[in-house]
């Protein structure tokens, strides 16, 4: 019985140690590294060989290392079962948004526009009564709606990744490489270039 406690106690410690991680990896600060670094221009960071030093050099990446050094490996297989689980479920919820708030409504607009040729035009000048320039405005609407909460999705799969590859990196340093070797060393995130 007291196994027991001591064992749930060390893991209600894992997770709270995931639910800061969580706090510390946001989409926000993610952002905001993105935004001072070469990948506004579409370069990211870590396309150069020093991808490695970047991930784990990163303030939050080594504030995580600094808190799974002090796990023992049950807590440490724990945690990198919550960072698969958090990658997967995140990788999921990229894949809904990208359906829903991109390929959907474009497949829509493509069908219309090729079965009904200048609807969408006709619709919005002579329907609507919008003016070049607020046909424009709507466009520009339409895009921020789509591509924004894709963006946000997008890097939200992509700071899961991190969280998950930074707790293999710890399995892989206490010499665990079974759940490595069981998830056959594949990452299975969808890319943009996937969809």
């Amino acid at each position: 019985m007291a196994k027991s406690k001591e064992t749930a106690n060390e893991l209600d410690a894992v997770d709270r140690l995931f639910a800061d991680t969580s706090q510390n990896f946001s989409v926000i600060s993610a952002l905001m590294a993105g935004l001072l670094s070469w990948a506004m221009l579409g370069y990211h960071g870590r396309l150069t060989r020093r991808r490695m030093e970047r991930l784990q050099n990163a303030p939050s990446a080594r504030t995580l290392k600094a808190k799974l050094v002090n796990l023992n490996d049950r807590q440490s297989a724990y945690f990198q079962g919550l960072a698969s689980v958090n990658k997967e479920q995140a990788d999921a919820a990229f894949r809904y948004t990208a359906l829903i708030n991109f390929t959907a409504p474009i497949t829509l607009i493509v069908i219309l526009n090729q079965l009904f040729p200048g609807f969408l035009s006709g619709f919005f000048t002579d329907f609507l009564g919008f003016d070049e320039a607020s046909i424009t405005l709507a466009i520009a609407l339409f895009i921020l709606a789509t591509v924004g909460p894709l963006f946000h999705a997008y890097i939200s799969a992509s700071v899961a990744k991190d969280i998950y590859h930074l707790a293999l990196i710890d399995g892989a340093r206490r010499g665990d490489r079974s759940r490595a070797e069981a998830d056959g060393g594949e990452d299975e995130t969808v890319e943009p270039t996937d969809l």
